[in-house]
């Protein structure tokens, strides 16, 4: 049986041991990763590799990964939870049109309704967006679009207070080279207050850090969100989730 990775990323946060108080709120993290290194295909579009060629390779290792029914399997999860807030990594637009798009946020939104679960809305931070046309050989050339996303959702009575942080890290990998221009990488600190009639209010952030075999990219991103959340230290719950690309 194929093991759900959102049960290991699931948080019960601002609960006991025990039952969970009726004033708690539940927070659930997990990232959406959609199945192919899209910055070595970047590497080898830089290198002179065909670009149908390529298309087709990028759109095989996206329909390899079963993006539809991981949806629909962390869906089912999700709306057995039903927690307050839901935040993701690698929640990706990817679209070839007039083929195919997919939302992830869209799509595991609409999927939790469909399994009884509760109504989300949500909040993102685009981290890189690519857009290209790519001729086919046909009548129809595909323009292909995609976007990484950090995004939280959360649960419809919540509502955001004050301005959303959405920063990108200045901390990055070295930039690759796409249509001329340098292409960066960012990472990015998505976050907000929130409240809800009769409900303890919570200071939410989200984040993905680069991997820890890129020098001190990591660290100094770390730096620079502790840095951010400074300015809400004295919050009555203040929580940072996310990939951290690092051991538990």
């Amino acid at each position: 049986m194929r093991r759900n990775p959102i049960l290991l990323a699931a948080l019960v946060l601002l609960a006991s041991c025990g039952e969970t108080p009726p004033d708690s709120i539940r927070v659930v993290t997990f990232n959406m990763y959609v199945g192919l290194d899209f910055e070595a295909k970047v590497a080898e579009f830089q290198e002179g590799a065909d670009p149908e060629a390529l298309a087709a390779e990028i759109l095989a290792d996206f329909q390899n990964s079963d993006p539809a029914g991981r949806i629909e399997m962390a869906a089912a999860e999700l709306a057995a939870l039903a927690p307050d807030f839901i935040a993701l990594q690698e929640a990706v637009l990817f679209e070839a049109a007039p083929l195919f798009r997919f939302d992830f946020v869209t799509l595991l939104t609409d999927a939790i309704e469909a399994a009884g679960g509760p109504e989300y809305q949500a909040l993102s931070v685009e981290n890189v967006s690519l857009e290209d046309v790519v001729e086919t050989g046909t009548l129809l050339p595909l323009t292909v679009r995609f976007e990484d996303r950090e995004a939280i959702l959360y649960r419809k009575g919540f509502s955001p207070e004050g301005e959303t942080v959405r920063i990108h890290l200045s901390a990055h990998r070295d930039p690759v080279e796409y249509d001329g221009e340098p292409l960066i990488f960012h990472r990015s600190l998505l976050g907000a207050r929130f409240a809800a009639a009769g409900e303890r209010p919570i200071t939410l952030f989200t984040t993905h850090l680069d991997q820890a075999d890129l020098g001190e990219v990591q660290p100094e991103q770390a730096s620079e969100i502790l840095e951010v959340l400074r300015e809400y230290r004295s919050d009555e719950n203040l929580v940072l989730v996310g990939d951290f690309n690092s051991r538990e």
